[in-house]
């Protein structure tokens, strides 16, 4: 996975306006982060998130060294819970910080749970029903 530098995620307030826009919302958002590696670990702890409303509630990651483990103040599950996440939580938005191979799947189990939008760092083009808003987001380009 490349490096990210935490210091440098500006295109985060172009990405949360476009989900404002899409979205059309002046809510709270609850979100699941899919994926708590670097790239997962510099999403959760950039503070633009919570002005902008959109606040990371859950967070689950497959690697077994770091499941149950707590960072930035909730404990990471195993990717095994997410429909229970997505209900207990009342979860709407995922951001998916995944490789790329386990895209695509992430993704479909995550429109099964009902969640209405999703952001994604995979530099691939997903299929999905045109119901569904995906973003997709080339952090290499934006940084």
């Amino acid at each position: 996975m490349p490096d990210v530098v935490i210091g440098r995620l500006p295109q985060f307030v172009r990405i949360l306006n476009q989900l404002k826009q899409i979205l059309a919302i002046n809510n709270n958002w609850s979100v699941l982060l899919l994926g708590v590696g670097r790239l997962g670990r510099a999403i959760f702890s950039y503070p633009g998130f919570t002005p902008d409303r959109f606040h990371i509630v859950a967070a689950a990651d497959s690697n077994p060294t770091i499941i149950g483990q707590t960072i930035e103040g909730l404990v990471i599950n195993d990717p095994n819970t997410m429909s229970t996440l997505v209900r207990d939580h009342s979860i709407d938005i995922s951001i998916v910080a995944v490789p790329i191979q386990r895209t695509q799947s992430v993704i479909d189990e995550l429109l099964e749970y009902g969640i209405k939008a999703i952001l994604h760092y995979a530099c691939i083009t997903l299929h999905v029903p045109s119901e569904f808003r995906i973003l997709t987001q080339y952090y290499r380009y934006n940084l």
